[in-house]
């Protein structure tokens, strides 16, 4: 009997772990984007893995390491290069209606086959202290505002992909998966930029708006809320 009794707990068990993990099924299926992030960010934060960060000096940011998931609060900003792609896929057929010498000609397919590539958009996120600079890059797919919005103030989790070194520069080109230009590429597309189109930016282009240079961090976004 003893044995008979064992098997029918197994039995009872075996039905409740199912009624169990059909009901943590259904609650997957129905659950929001908001919902599981709320999930996986109560997770992170009970185990205390998440530093928040609103300013930083350079005790703070000498202790941050990559991997970490950090929690920065502070404002969103297109790149200066994000500007210029919006811009450049503007007038791309103006340039392209006009006669160019072989070298521009290169330059115009060159960002005429990237433009049609890109499905992300690369941002910087600015704290207080805007000598110590972030960047990541944000799939399209994933983005539920407009391009514009996202300059805004904003939380953002996301973990630290690297850092750059002292003396180290990084190509913001180098954020677009697949795509990583040569120096004198970039060089001769900022010549190409026409020039009564350079004050969009307020300033004139160079190869400095393509590029971010130490103290900087290149972060992977997990996501950006309010």
């Amino acid at each position: 009997f003893q044995a008979e009794d064992g098997i029918r707990d197994v039995e009872r068990s075996r039905g409740l772990g199912d009624v169990y993990k059909r009901q943590e099924l259904q609650e997957l299926k129905t659950a929001t984007d908001a919902s599981l992030f709320q999930r996986l960010y109560t997770h992170l934060k009970n185990q205390k893995l998440i530093r928040f960060l609103d300013k930083v000096d350079k005790n703070v940011w000498e202790k941050i390491e990559r991997g970490e998931i950090l929690e920065l609060d502070g404002k969103i900003e297109l790149s200066a290069m994000e500007n210029l792609f919006d811009l450049l896929r503007a007038i791309l057929p103006f340039m392209k209606s006009q006669k160019q010498d072989r070298g521009t000609n290169v330059s115009i397919q060159l960002l005429e086959s990237i433009i049609s590539a890109r499905d992300a958009v690369n941002t910087k996120i600015i704290l207080k202290d805007e000598k110590y600079k972030f960047v990541a890059t944000l799939p399209q797919k994933n983005i539920r505002v407009t391009k514009r919005e996202l300059n805004s103030l904003y939380s953002v989790l996301c973990r630290v992909q690297r850092k750059l070194k002292p003396d180290e520069t990084f190509d913001l080109f180098s954020l677009i998966p697949g795509i990583k230009l040569p120096r004198e590429q970039i060089q001769n597309l900022v010549r190409t930029f026409p020039p009564e189109l350079k004050p969009y930016l307020g300033k004139s282009v160079s190869l400095e708006n393509f590029r971010i240079s130490y103290p900087a961090m290149i972060v992977t976004p997990i996501a950006i809320y309010r």
